[in-house]
């Protein structure tokens, strides 16, 4: 590397983050257009900071189901809608339940490499309005998206998620008692974050409108549920295999919400006034196997580590998204973490998943964790459909 090219190099930092309540499918967002989610962050996290918005240098946004109301350049029309400037681009991105995560992992890298100075990365979904698609439902039959060569190489063994869960909790030796313990597990957290106060570090409280009318502020994620038991768990049926393991409960919830994340290089966030509160040390994104599509959590862990020059005992939380139970078992089989540390306020079975805002609504948590607890380093990993995972450590400044 020559020393033109290292004067190029800026540190990147977060300036700051915002999520919304996550909603059910159907539920207290249903009323709200996509875009208008997405805008509601963008407006928000521009209030919050302070920013003039015709500063900034691009909106990366990642949306996993770009299909129905949320098709198009989902980013663009978000950032007009909340006013910023017409001279404001935006791009979104698709990497499935990683495209929020890819997309501040690439505010993050352009920052890096001098492209960009002050830009916002982030992702939305809103799974009342997408059409899911045969990878959610079978009865759609089989996509129609992977063409000649590819079915060639697989042979047609390509299996929607719910039986790639089945088949992975097989495969690992993961029984449904601790999937259902998990799952339980979760939702208590995930009470106890919103109990202790954790989580309303980074919200961002949206006025819901039901789609049967019904409003109101919505303040608190609506998909945890209190009360929930073992016993209760036992009950539920599982809809992808005959007598399989994976039910509605120990899978993450289809739901609404939006993330976005603050991103500059250090120079012009001093210049501005901001105060960093974390920077990007190590971020990663690695394919497996997409026919059991869920393994890629582990090599994406490895990448980002790698990357960081750090170890996995270094990581004071870490953040394996709640797909379905076991690929967070997984991934606690694979590594030697302490589990009071791992997902210690619940995840996507209680809070919900809504694909493309789920990484950076990871990174939001991870951050509130992190500041609650006066810790410094954060891991969040995300499993993606098509046998990818991505992966993000940050450092608490």
């Amino acid at each position: 590397m020559n020393e033109e090219t290292r004067m190029s190099i800026q540190e990147a930092v977060i300036v700051e983050g915002v999520r919304t309540p996550i909603g059910r499918r159907n539920g207290k967002l249903a009323g709200w257009h996509p875009t208008d989610l997405l805008a509601h962050t963008l407006k928000h996290l521009v209030e919050k900071t302070g920013i003039d918005p015709g500063s900034l240098d691009d909106v990366i946004a990642g949306c996993g189901r770009p299909v129905a109301k949320q098709s198009s350049n989902i980013a663009r029309w978000a950032l007009l809608g909340a006013g910023f400037p017409d001279h404001v681009p935006g791009i979104t991105v698709e990497r499935a339940c990683g495209s929020g995560q890819s997309a501040v992992n690439l505010v993050n890298h352009s920052i890096v490499a001098g492209e960009f100075h002050l830009a916002i990365g982030g992702g939305v979904e809103s799974m009342t309005h997408a059409d899911l698609g045969p990878m959610f439902n079978p009865s759609y039959g089989a996509p129609d998206w992977y063409g000649d060569w590819f079915e060639e190489r697989y042979e047609g063994r390509m299996i929607g998620q719910g039986l790639a869960a089945e088949r992975l909790a097989q495969k690992y030796g993961i029984v449904r008692q601790e999937m259902d313990e998990f799952s339980v597990r979760s939702h208590q957290l995930a009470k106890k974050g919103w109990d202790d106060g954790v989580f309303q570090r980074h919200m961002a409280p949206i006025d819901y409108r039901t789609a049967d009318g019904e409003t109101g502020e919505m303040t608190r994620d609506e998909g945890i549920r209190e009360t929930l038991s073992l016993e209760k768990m036992a009950t539920l049926k599982t809809p992808f295999l005959e007598g399989g393991q994976i039910t509605g409960g120990n899978a993450s919830q289809m739901s609404d919400g939006a993330s976005v994340l603050l991103q500059a290089d250090r120079a012009t966030a001093e210049s501005l006034g901001l105060k960093p509160i974390a920077r990007i040390v190590g971020a990663g994104v690695a394919g497996a196997d997409p026919v059991l599509t869920f393994e890629g959590i582990i090599p994406a862990t490895h990448k980002a580590l790698d990357m960081a020059g750090m170890t996995l005992d270094q990581m004071d939380r870490v953040e394996v998204n709640e797909a379905f139970a076991p690929v967070s078992l997984l991934w606690l089989k694979e590594f030697d973490y302490p589990i009071e540390k791992f997902n210690s306020y619940g995840g996507a079975i209680a809070i919900g998943h809504p694909l493309g805002a789920s990484g950076p609504r990871l990174l939001c948590d991870v951050l509130s964790q992190l500041e609650h607890h006066d810790e410094q380093y954060g891991l969040v990993v995300i499993c993606t459909s098509g046998g990818m995972a991505t992966s993000t450590i940050l450092e608490r400044l």
